[in-house]
C-alpha cells in the first residue's frame, strides 16, 4: 500500500496546473462584474435623461395654460395665445409661486416674439450652460396684443438639475 502512494505524484503537481485556470476564472469574473455596472451606471443615467425629459415636457405644457400668461376669453376659457401686457407684468416670483416646480430642477422660460425681437425671460438666474445635461422645448406660439392683434413668437423652455 506505501508503494502506490509513492509512485502516484499526481497530487504535487495538480496545484500548479488549477493555478492559470483560477486565474483565468477570477479575470472572467471581474470583466463581468465591470460590464455588469457599466451597463446599470448606463442605465441610470438614461432614466434621469428621460425623467428630465418629461418633467420639461410637463412644465411646458403647465406654462401654456398658466392664468397669469395666457389670454383668456370672457368665459374664463384659455385660449392658448399669451397675453403681451400679461407677459410684462409678470416677475419671476409670480410664475415660480403659482407654477408646481420641483425644487431639485432649475429652469429657465424664455419667449421670442419674431416680429419686434423682444423677449421675456423668467425662472433661474443660475448659468444653464454649468449643467452637464439640460433638457430644453422648442416650440411655436402665439402672442395676442392689445389692439388683438396675433403675433406669431416662440417658446423655449429650458430644464436641467439643480
Amino acid at each position: 500500500m506505501r508503494e502506490g502512494i509513492k509512485n502516484n505524484s499526481k497530487g504535487v503537481a495538480g496545484f500548479f496546473l488549477d493555478g492559470p485556470i483560477l486565474v483565468l476564472v477570477i479575470v472572467i469574473i471581474t470583466v463581468l462584474i465591470a460590464m455588469l455596472s457599466q451597463a446599470y451606471i448606463q442605465y441610470q443615467r438614461e432614466s434621469e435623461r428621460a425623467e428630465l425629459d418629461r418633467y420639461c415636457l410637463d412644465l411646458k405644457r403647465e406654462i401654456q395654460r398658466h392664468p397669469e400668461m395666457v389670454v383668456e376669453s370672457e368665459n374664463k376659457e384659455q385660449r392658448g395665445e399669451f397675453s403681451i401686457e400679461k407677459l410684462d407684468e409678470l416677475t419671476d416670483q409670480n410664475l415660480t409661486e403659482n407654477l408646481d416646480v420641483d425644487p431639485k430642477y432649475d429652469f429657465i422660460v424664455f419667449i421670442n416674439h419674431t416680429e419686434s425681437e423682444h423677449e421675456w425671460t423668467f425662472g433661474s438666474s443660475s448659468d444653464v450652460e454649468e449643467a452637464s445635461y439640460k433638457s430644453s422645448y422648442r416650440g411655436p406660439v402665439l402672442l395676442s396684443g392689445e389692439d388683438s392683434s396675433t403675433n406669431l413668437g416662440e417658446l423655449r423652455v429650458v430644464v436641467w438639475e439643480d
